[in-house]
């Protein structure tokens, strides 16, 4: 059994549009910490409780023109 470690999870805001030069990436911020045994589990662990059902690697919402949705990171906390 793998061992369960404490976790930083951290997301930032991501707008993709048509003209890349209309688009956005906002700096990294502090969402929450969790017990996990992976990164991916402790992502998805705050992703879930912060904006529901959503996959960590799709955007919230896509259009003909742009699309928007966060990144998320997660790393061992000390």
């Amino acid at each position: 059994m793998k061992e369960r470690k404490r976790w930083k999870v951290y997301r930032r805001y991501f707008l993709e549009a048509e003209d890349p030069e209309d688009g956005i990436v906002t700096e990294w911020e502090f969402v929450s910490t969790t017990t996990a045994v992976s990164e991916a589990q402790a992502v998805n662990n705050v992703r879930f409780k912060t904006v529901g059902n959503w996959s960590q690697y799709a955007p919230i919402y896509v259009s003909g023109h742009w699309a928007n949705g966060f990144e998320w990171k997660a790393e061992v906390a000390e």
